[in-house]
């Protein structure tokens, strides 16, 4: 798995505890995360710099949202 191998948290959906997840992770500057399109939508924490794409996002609205989530604060991401 991509989180195991990057040593970082994983994000779904499904997921009991992705409270706690995010919240571990918000805290975490410089940290990576790995996540389903979950974290696309209403998900708005500072400091994203970056947004990778491993696999082709469902759909321009998914890109667009996905992509959305970084330079929250006006950085070029």
């Amino acid at each position: 798995m991509l989180s195991e191998e990057l040593q970082c948290a994983f994000y779904k959906a499904t997921a009991e505890d992705k409270s706690s997840v995010l919240d571990q992770w918000a805290t975490r500057l410089g940290g990576w995360i790995v996540a389903t399109g979950a974290l696309g939508t209403g998900i708005n924490i500072k400091g994203i710099l970056a947004v990778v794409h491993v696999d082709c996002p469902y759909g321009l609205t998914s890109f667009m949202q996905q992509s959305g989530r970084g330079s929250r604060d006006g950085e070029v991401s």
